[in-house]
């Protein structure tokens, strides 16, 4: 029995000898507790210095990370984050707490820059990369968070959820989806997903939350909806926006709760009136398929040089199908049908973009062309197309861009002259030539116009303010230069040589749409113009 007993006493006097070294550690972190509440951070790391490994719990390496960090000492306070969640990696608070800390105290960039230099010095760094990953999904820099739990493989999805919700309001939402629960989510699925949900153009925003799961190392993402509302003020707002370019706008969005869209709008201008009106909706297959069903009629005054005056008059219906495989790629075509006083035409359209490269430089290919045959419903036989490359260089993120466009046109065949490519400033401007009207004292036909041209747009673009009135709409000033040159092989128009326009523009980014308003230089003739336009955001 005497062992026994000798075995119980040594293991109290133990247990004993361990509590009697752990109250002076207790006290000392009431004591740097209470150094950092005071502002004291010298002191408390005084007092932590004399805490030995033995005797450190995890509370001493994340009051010493915080006091340095409160003397700015960044690269001390990550050592410091790094070695207790080296020591104690289940214990949450160096991620939570350290992003609480450097969120109160409006650190985070300093912060970010000291955790990016770690991952230069060091890609296997999981703290760091973990750290980063944490601050940038507290700001809701989703992009800027994937690529960086995407470098360790992460994240892991174990659900997704519909605004918090287990299950998705509708099949659109869940079709759009580009990853799947028990799969890495990266980058490109997000994007991907995302640039579905806003194609369908029903939301006023689009976003995607991270948060850690249930299941051990695993995410729920969460993706973030709002649906466009359809309130007096909104109906109010879409019939001013248009009123310096003589337009007004009328759209109804997710008509009695469905997918379903409706965009009007009327130029009420007396020598160019214009009506068109559009439903989209997108059919829930993997992916989506968005179709756009739509009608227009004009009634425009036109002066051609070998026709003279003459009214021109139209109406039409189009059929449009759109699919997006990959954030990068969209996939269009359809069949337009038009009916004027020339004759009838019906047309195959396709269309197609593509952002090879889509990161500070982005770049994006737009393919567009059409086809009308007698056989096609039509009267007449000609085809064309158009090709753009598009550049933007990103100096400063939504302050400052650096954008530069070329883009070629040509066709073939009987082609009527309302199908001419038109350059310069119009209503809603395709091609801008921003130095020229593409309708001269209200009238097409004496603008720049041909058969086939080539148009280089290049522009600086700074964000110079914003808007409260209209919740803070941004509002961006820019510096543009602009060179063209028009062929035509029916010689019906002026055959010109090359054309160059420079000025200013200011561009407010409105919800839908952007309204620029510019003074432009033409260098070829020596003539100025004021002018405004809208213009569908590019990127």
């Amino acid at each position: 029995m005497s062992n026994p007993i000798r075995l119980l006493r040594s293991w109290i006097l133990a247990v004993c000898c361990i509590l009697a070294s752990a109250l002076p550690a207790f006290s000392q972190m009431e004591g740097v507790q209470a150094a950092i509440a005071q502002q004291d951070h010298l002191g408390a790391l005084r007092i932590l210095s004399v805490i030995s490994d033995e005797a450190a719990t995890p509370d001493t390496y994340l009051y010493r990370g915080i006091a340095y960090a409160n003397l700015r000492q960044y690269k001390r306070a990550l050592e410091a984050f790094r070695e207790g969640f080296n020591r104690y990696p289940a214990d949450p608070r160096f991620h939570g707490d350290g992003v609480a800390f450097y969120r109160r105290t409006r650190e985070v960039v300093d912060a970010k820059a000291q955790l990016r230099s770690a991952l230069i010095a060091d890609p296997g760094d999981v703290y760091a990369s973990e750290l980063l990953a944490s601050l940038d999904l507290s700001e809701g820099n989703i992009g800027s968070a994937l690529a960086v739990l995407n470098q360790r493989g992460d994240p892991q999805i174990a659900r997704i959820l519909d605004n918090h919700s287990l299950t998705f309001s509708s099949s659109m939402k869940s079709s759009a989806l580009a990853f799947r629960p028990g799969e890495v989510l990266h980058l490109n699925e997000w994007k991907t997903t995302a640039a579905r949900l806003k194609a369908t153009t029903g939301f006023a925003s689009v976003g995607l939350e991270l948060e850690s799961s249930l299941e051990g190392g695993k995410y729920d993402a969460i993706v973030r909806t709002s649906k466009k509302s359809n309130s007096p003020r909104g109906f109010l707002l879409r019939l001013l926006e248009g009123l310096p370019v003589r337009t007004t706008y009328l759209d109804v969005w997710n008509i009695a709760g469905s997918s379903v869209q409706w965009t009007s709008k009327y130029r009420w201008d007396p020598m160019r009136r214009r009506l068109e009106g559009q439903l989209l909706f997108p059919v829930p297959l993997p992916g989506l398929l968005f179709v756009e069903l739509g009608g227009a009629w004009r009634s425009e005054q036109w002066d051609v040089p070998s026709q003279g005056r003459f009214q021109y008059k139209s109406s039409g219906v189009r059929l449009n199908l759109k699919h997006i495989p990959d954030h990068r790629l969209e996939l269009g075509a359809g069949f337009e049908y038009l009916n004027r006083a020339a004759g009838k035409t019906g047309r195959v359209l396709v269309n197609t973009r593509y952002r090879p490269i889509d990161g500070k430089f982005k770049s994006q290919v737009r393919i567009d062309g059409f086809l009308a045959r007698a056989s096609l419903l039509g009267d007449l036989n000609y085809t064309g197309g158009t090709v753009q490359l598009a550049n933007r260089l990103v100096v400063s993120e939504d302050r400052t861009f650096f954008d530069l466009s070329v883009k070629g046109g040509t066709s073939r065949g009987r082609l009527p002259v309302e199908d001419y490519f038109m350059l310069g400033i119009d209503t809603e401007t395709l091609d801008p030539l921003r130095a020229h009207l593409a309708a001269d004292h209200g009238r097409y036909g004496r603008g720049p116009m041909g058969t086939g041209y080539v148009l280089v747009n290049s522009d600086i673009e700074q964000h110079i303010a914003a808007l409260p009135v209209l919740n803070n709409v941004p509002v961006h000033g820019e510096l543009f230069f602009d060179a063209a040159k028009l062929s035509d092989r029916n010689h019906i128009f002026q055959q010109r040589g090359w054309l160059f326009d420079v000025g200013v523009a200011v561009r407010t980014q409105l919800p839908d749409f952007d309204l620029v308003v510019l003074y432009g230089r033409n260098l070829s003739e020596g003539k100025g113009m004021l002018g405004a336009y809208i213009e569908h955001r590019f990127w």
